[in-house]
């Protein structure tokens, strides 16, 4: 299992906030914006916290999720820039992509 029990807790949450979003569609490079999320952003949306701004803005809603840094850093990642660099991705494919990532590391 590549995450402890509180990384498993939240990659289960956030896939239910993933599946919960009106449409299946990411942003990158914010939290939220214009109603959409990234995936981070998704959870905070379904916590009902304010998560609006960019990611790497310091005091941003990120620290409301309360989780460690290295997930954070890990989901930022899968969500902005995993795609290869050679591929354009859309906010659909790119929804698809993180949830199967999320999906695929919560232990059965």
């Amino acid at each position: 299992m590549p995450f402890g029990a509180r990384g498993q807790a939240f990659l289960k949450e956030m896939l239910v906030a993933l599946d919960s979003l009106p449409a299946p569609r990411l942003i990158d490079g914010e939290l939220e914006a214009d109603g959409e999320a990234c995936a981070l952003g998704s959870v905070g949306k379904s916590r009902g916290i304010e998560m609006a701004g960019s990611i790497r803005e310091p005091g941003s809603g990120l620290l409301c999720l309360r989780h460690t840094p290295a997930l954070a850093a890990e989901i930022m990642y899968i969500n902005d820039e995993a795609a290869a660099y050679w591929i354009e991705e859309n906010p659909e494919q790119r929804w698809w992509r993180v949830r199967e990532w999320v999906a695929r590391h919560i232990a059965r």
